[in-house]
């Protein structure tokens, strides 16, 4: 009864350690992902930054014509 029960937690403790690298993959995953966004986010602030002063410019521009 005592080796079924060693056993028995060998396997459960196995299974646990198991898991925890899945989670530890899963982890890993989603701290990549967030960095991308983070990146694009950082990325796309950039391009917004500059499309507003070219409009900016090119507005002021139009208005010196009209």
């Amino acid at each position: 009864e005592i080796a079924k029960n060693v056993d028995q937690a060998s396997t459960g403790a196995s299974e646990v350690a198991g898991t925890i690298c899945e989670v530890r993959r899963a982890t890993d995953d989603t701290e990549s992902s967030a960095r991308s966004l983070v990146d694009s986010v950082e990325s796309l602030k950039r391009q917004s930054g500059t499309l507003s002063r070219e409009l900016g410019g090119f507005l002021g521009e139009l208005r010196q014509v009209i």
